[in-house]
């Protein structure tokens, strides 16, 4: 009898232990989740604009449970949102532009603006990156 009482005591503390230690691995691996899908995000250099918008989507979608992943899930979300969004305006401007020339108009007040709007996005997008380099970072201190 002793020695059921002090399995079942045994059992009731290794559950105990495993049921405390849920929370944080649960933390951590969503942690881990997160950052491989920002390293994939920010790693992804192709000129495939579906496939990089895709992974954007991947990042955005993951729950974040820790202040660490939600400041860099928030951070690089909103940078490679407003890069892809520049990256965007800047093809319109670009047919815009060759639109124009080939027509022999040449670059219309209009045109010329939308360049300039072009422009103002990706110098935001780039004001966005650090940002999201430094969460990135500190997620990835947290995520080891």
């Amino acid at each position: 009898m002793p020695f059921a009482r002090a399995l079942a005591a045994a059992a009731i503390l290794v559950a105990g232990a495993l049921s405390a230690g849920c929370g944080p691995s649960e933390e951590r691996a969503s942690d881990v989740e997160l950052r491989a899908a920002i390293d994939r995000l920010r790693g992804d250099t192709s000129t495939d604009v579906a496939q990089r918008r895709l992974e954007l989507a991947a990042v955005e979608q993951i729950a974040s449970r820790t202040p660490a992943g939600s400041e860099a899930k928030s951070a690089c979300a909103s940078a490679y949102r407003k890069l892809f969004d520049a990256e965007d305006a800047v093809s319109r401007a670009e047919v815009s532009m060759k639109t124009a020339v080939a027509l022999g108009n040449g670059a219309s007040p209009a045109v010329l603006d939308e360049v300039l709007a072009a422009d103002r996005l990706l110098e935001t997008a780039r004001l966005a990156m650090p940002a999201c380099d430094a969460a990135a970072a500190k997620l990835a201190l947290a995520a080891r």
